[in-house]
């Protein structure tokens, strides 16, 4: 978010970059970035305009890997997002589901979990994500057949209601 990326920038500009970015080159030599992205925004917010790299020398899908779990390991994404980095580990990346867990260091169960989040209409999940409604109100939803998600969830967010009001009304 923009306060959190003004308060690195902050930061940045006072101490400087403490964690050097990392980045891999192309077929034509061009620098990528991979890993490091919200540091680089804020060197350059900051008015920084050389940072301190790692190059590594990786393909595109371990390049792909490294990004998402810095992504999934350094600050909590929303768990749509996070649900939607683990699925394109498997489906983009050809990662088995026990070696994208142990990967990010989570289990087998809670990979499942967060994948069967993805099975909600794409629809739903805009209205949840917009409505700022936990994973708690997915899991309430999951209970009832997909015809009558969207109404259900319709009148948790116009009553407001809290996830043990969503689940006894949901039961």
């Amino acid at each position: 978010n923009e306060y959190d990326l003004k308060l690195l920038a902050c930061s940045i500009a006072t101490i400087g970059i403490i964690e050097p970015i990392l980045v891999r080159r192309d077929n034509d030599g061009n620098y990528i970035l991979v890993t490091g992205c919200r540091r680089l925004k804020a060197a350059l917010m900051a008015g920084i305009r050389r940072v301190p790299c790692i190059l590594h020398k990786i393909d595109s899908p371990t390049a792909a890997l490294f990004s998402v779990t810095e992504n999934l390991q350094r600050k909590k994404p929303p768990f749509f997002e996070e649900a939607k980095n683990i699925a394109f580990l498997i489906n983009d990346l050809g990662f088995t589901p026990s070696q994208t867990a142990a990967t990010l260091g989570i289990t087998q169960s809670d990979l499942t979990a967060k994948l069967n989040l993805l099975k909600l209409d794409c629809i739903l999940q805009e209205r949840i994500t917009a409505a700022e409604l936990s994973e708690t109100y997915v899991k309430t939803l999951f209970k009832l057949p997909g015809i009558m998600r969207d109404d259900a969830l319709e009148m948790i967010i116009s009553e407001n209601m809290t996830p043990r009001q969503a689940e006894d009304y949901v039961n």
